[in-house]
């Protein structure tokens, strides 16, 4: 059981757990002199002084925000509170200078590093995916060796799975991390989940599930349910996990949408629920 007050934002730089820093890249970041730099972003936020100024602190792991347009419209996104713009994509040429990035300050051959593409939706940019990934499998590190050691990850809805994607996913096999956003059991998933044209997305996901498990079961990816934990579902976590559980035995991790102003009692419940 894992609990998160954290939320995604796309312009920063920071420490993870075990002491890994992460670099995200957004559409609208360019890169200078070996650091990102926010075109329309105070500097603050990725703690530099000045537009040259690079960032100093060593990296591992690196964020794409691939893309801000997404095909649901869930209760509690994040983008809706920051008016973040549909449509913007990251470009080809803003990805490969953020992917030099990352390789051109990792020495060690033994260093874990990785990409993570994030959304908006990811899926929508399959193809700028599978580009990057194709792009730094036999990439460089400073030191000389090859990324591939190198790990990928990927935060999606689960909606949009398609042959050309699972076929793409199974050749990386070991090297992906699918997380998948599950927010309860068919109604109470549909509640806060919902397509842009207003309706569920529960039965989209359903129909997916069994294929995700394969890619686990069979090709060795790894593959991880996240579930955000909102005033609409927070009472009924454990009635949900267990039917979801029954349809796709994969690993739950929890998130609480932070924004809300969660009372003692409430937690409590979600404490009772899962110990």
């Amino acid at each position: 059981f894992t609990m998160d007050c954290g939320k995604p934002k796309p312009y920063e730089v920071g420490v993870i757990p075990r002491g890994r820093a992460t670099v995200k890249v957004s559409p609208i970041t360019r890169l200078v002199r070996h650091a990102p730099v926010l075109e329309h972003s105070t500097l603050g936020t990725l703690g530099m002084t000045s537009m040259d100024s690079p960032q100093t602190q060593p990296f591992t792991n690196l964020m794409l925000i691939l893309t801000e347009n997404c095909n649901l419209r869930c209760a509690y996104c994040y983008e809706q509170e920051h008016g973040y713009e549909r449509g913007r994509r990251m470009s080809w040429a803003t990805a490969k200078q953020a992917v030099d990035l990352l390789f051109s300050q990792l020495a060690e051959e033994t260093a874990r590093s990785s990409i993570t593409f994030f959304g908006g939706e990811p899926s929508l940019e399959f193809d700028l995916i599978r580009r990057i990934v194709d792009y730094s499998y036999p990439h460089r590190t400073i030191a000389g060796y090859t990324g591939e050691k190198h790990n990928y990850a990927i935060n999606s809805n689960g909606t949009l799975l398609s042959a050309e994607m699972y076929s793409f996913f199974r050749g990386l096999g070991a090297k992906l991390n699918l997380r998948l956003s599950v927010d309860g059991y068919a109604e109470n998933h549909d509640v806060v989940r919902k397509t842009s044209t207003g309706q569920g997305s529960w039965r989209l996901l359903e129909e997916n599930l069994p294929m995700f498990l394969g890619l686990k079961e069979e090709h060795g990816v790894k593959v991880n349910l996240i579930a955000t934990i909102n005033r609409l579902n927070y009472r009924s976590i454990f009635y949900d996990y267990i039917h979801v559980y029954e349809l796709a035995p994969l690993p739950i991790g929890f998130l609480f949408v932070h924004e809300q102003a969660w009372q003692e009692k409430e937690l409590d419940e979600v404490r009772r629920q899962v110990s």
